[in-house]
């Protein structure tokens, strides 16, 4: 007969695994800042790109993307 598993932590996806590094455990919010920091730079470089008439900075705009979406997803994980 087997005890009853109710303290065991649920298994963490793909992302979870692999985004979320121990240092944002112990520093989310400074960690989140450099993120969120990098995506403003990424979006402000792709505006200048854009003005001076460089279109192949667009893929620019999907990573800044990814930064962002990636920032808030590490933010739900930690502090949820």
């Amino acid at each position: 007969m087997h005890a009853p598993n109710d303290n065991v932590t649920p298994p963490r996806s793909f992302l979870a695994k692999h985004l979320v590094t121990p240092w944002d455990y112990r520093h989310p919010s400074a960690f989140a800042s450099v993120r969120l920091a990098a995506g403003i730079w990424m979006v402000v470089l792709c505006a200048l790109l854009f003005s001076i008439g460089d279109w192949w900075a667009a893929p620019l705009l999907v990573i800044a993307a990814a930064l962002f979406s990636a920032t808030f997803y590490v933010l739900r994980i930690v502090q949820g």
